[in-house]
């Protein structure tokens, strides 16, 4: 069967984060279009800006923040698995957390994506 991409445009508010976690099957790369991320891949932490691109190999702990207090605009590029369904469920059942904490995890659960740990590394 062939292999799924997608391609996703994201704008992280002011602030947001996405806590570390794995995905069971994709690959992805961001790349930032404008405003700035800190990223964690690993055990490595580091901010980029516009024109930044960082690749998060299968399986790898990886985690996201917006420090600015501007809106971040990336791509998201990705190879295998169904990312593109989990966005969309997002998208159509999380509106206001925390209070849509348990559609998040239902999300989480049914598109093989597992949360690990609860702080950013830096090196």
């Amino acid at each position: 069967s062939p292999t799924r991409t997608a391609a996703i445009l994201l704008d992280a508010a002011p602030g947001s984060a996405v806590p570390p976690h794995t995905h069971a099957e994709e690959e992805e790369c961001y790349f930032v279009l404008s405003g700035q991320l800190t990223i964690t891949v690993a055990d490595c932490t580091t901010t980029v800006g516009a024109g930044g691109f960082v690749h998060i190999p299968p399986r790898t702990v990886h985690a996201y923040r917006n420090p600015s207090s501007t809106t971040t605009r990336f791509l998201v590029w990705t190879v295998g698995g169904s990312i593109d369904e989990f966005f969309q469920q997002l998208d159509r059942d999380v509106r206001q957390l925390p209070r849509d904490l348990p559609a998040l995890h239902r999300a989480m659960q049914q598109h093989g994506i597992d949360p690990v740990g609860d702080a950013f590394r830096a090196c």
